[in-house]
């Protein structure tokens, strides 16, 4: 199996690796060279089935790529020193990054208590309270989000009161090629109606609910770089 992932890119089954479990502070090696990539300072539980993290121990331990392989593009993550296939890496983590890297346990290895691990735990504690969550980004997210959410449940309500006969909606509906889901009428042929409108208002609330503890973590975190130091007594 760590040959399948590592050299193969090949994906271990979900909720498999004994890694999910580890709690002890220590650093995860890559199985292929040893290089300490991630701390479990830096682990959570996704609830993914694979170990996952929100940060690698130093920004060039881990190298990235784009992945069709599932269709959709992804972004793949490697060991920078091997190369060796690890997981991907998403933009739906925890503050203070918003990532999750997504790791086969079966690529990597758990040390803890070696002077390796223990320079590795100590170099990501101070590294650690410098990673900013990204407010820009995540702010603009949550803004397009909330706009799609909000449109898609005015379509919702716009093609129920149309069946209805309401003549507003009846007109708002076939004036729809000039209306708000002009663009989306070319993936639906019309204004996405019924479950359709909800399913996709939901994930993009989804979408926002994840964004906003990274927002309030990021004005927490510019709320506490601008206090003036306190006077010694």
């Amino acid at each position: 199996m760590q040959y399948a992932v590592l050299r193969e890119e090949a994906t271990e089954p979900k909720f498999s690796s004994e890694l999910n479990a580890v709690k002890e502070p220590g650093v995860f090696l890559c199985a292929g060279c040893a290089t300490p990539l991630y701390t479990t300072e830096a682990k959570f539980e996704s609830g993914s089935g694979w170990p996952s993290f929100w940060a690698p121990v130093e920004t060039n331990s881990v190298v990235t790529k784009t992945d069709f392989k599932a269709l959709v593009p992804r972004t793949e993550t490697m060991c920078a020193t091997c190369n060796g296939h690890l997981g991907h890496v998403f933009d739906d983590g925890p503050p203070p990054t918003g990532k999750r890297y997504c790791m086969n346990g079966a690529a990597l290895v758990f040390e803890s208590g070696t002077a390796r691990a223990d320079a590795a735990v100590a170099s990501f504690a101070e590294r650690a309270p410098r990673l900013e969550p990204p407010l820009l980004k995540s702010s603009l997210e949550a803004t397009l989000s909330a706009l799609l959410c909000l449109g898609f449940l005015y379509s919702f309500l716009v093609s129920a009161q149309a069946e209805a006969a309401e003549p507003w909606a009846v007109e708002a509906l076939a004036a729809s090629d000039t209306w708000l889901f002009g663009s989306v009428r070319l993936l639906f042929g019309g204004p996405p109606a019924g479950p359709i409108a909800l399913i996709f208002a939901g994930l993009n609330g989804l979408t926002v609910a994840q964004k906003v503890p990274l927002i309030q973590a990021a004005f927490a975190s510019r709320a506490a770089d601008i206090q003036p130091p306190r006077e010694s007594p």
